[in-house]
């Protein structure tokens, strides 16, 4: 539909952000939530301080430091490994499975 009604997007990801935002009517995601200090509940209050959390340099939102205790709790549970060490996992299960054929 955009094709036939209007121009093409802007090539750079930062111009084709800011015609998105210009065409959905210039809303953002701030705009959208309550402020943190009238929030009515606690996931309104997660989404008004998501909506200000970090940003970069040029105003962009970007993901902070892991802090909340319990997603640092819940995150220490969870048994990490590397490429490597799946990789060995699935050539030891291919080559197990052809032995048996």
């Amino acid at each position: 539909m955009r094709d036939l009604l209007g121009p093409a997007p802007p090539k750079g990801l930062e111009e084709r952000d800011e015609a998105i935002l210009a065409e959905a009517g210039g809303r953002g995601l701030a705009e959208s939530v309550f402020a943190a200090d009238s929030a009515p509940s606690e996931v309104e209050l997660a989404r008004a301080e998501a909506a200000v959390g970090p940003r970069t340099e040029n105003d962009r939102l970007r993901p902070g430091p892991l802090q909340l205790d319990a997603v640092l709790e819940r995150m220490s549970e969870i048994k990490l490994f590397g490429p490597s060490t799946l990789e060995e996992y699935a050539t030891a299960r291919t080559a197990g499975s052809s032995s048996m054929s």
